[in-house]
C-alpha cells in the first residue's frame, strides 16, 4: 500500500511541477522577446512580428485538471494535506471503533 500511496503522489508531483513550471517560463516569455535586440533591425517585418508575439505572449500558460484547478506546486501541496487529513481522520474513527 505504500509504494502504491509513493508512486500516486510522484505521478501527481510530476504533473504539478510541469504545470508550474510552465506557468513560470510563459510568464516570463513576453520579456524574453523584448530583450531579443529588434530594436537594432530595420526589418519593419520582424518589429511587427515581435510585438504580435508580446502580445500574445502576455497571458500566461496555465496547466489544469480537467478545467477544475490549477495543477502547480500550490496545488500539490494542497492536495498532500487535505489527503493527510483524511488519513488521520480515518485512522482516529478506526482506533475509536476498535477501542470499543
Amino acid at each position: 500500500m505504500l509504494t502504491y500511496a509513493i508512486a500516486h503522489m510522484f505521478q501527481l508531483f510530476s504533473y504539478c511541477y510541469v504545470g508550474h513550471e510552465l506557468s513560470i517560463q510563459s510568464g516570463n516569455m513576453a520579456t524574453a522577446i523584448y530583450n531579443c535586440n529588434w530594436e537594432n533591425s530595420d526589418d519593419t517585418e520582424l518589429k511587427k512580428a515581435i510585438v504580435l508575439m508580446i502580445q500574445r505572449s502576455q497571458k500566461q500558460q496555465i496547466f489544469t485538471a480537467a478545467d477544475i484547478t490549477n495543477l502547480d506546486l500550490v496545488s500539490y501541496v494542497t492536495v498532500l494535506r487535505l489527503s493527510f487529513s483524511f488519513y488521520t481522520l480515518f485512522n482516529n474513527l478506526i482506533d475509536r471503533r476498535n477501542a470499543i
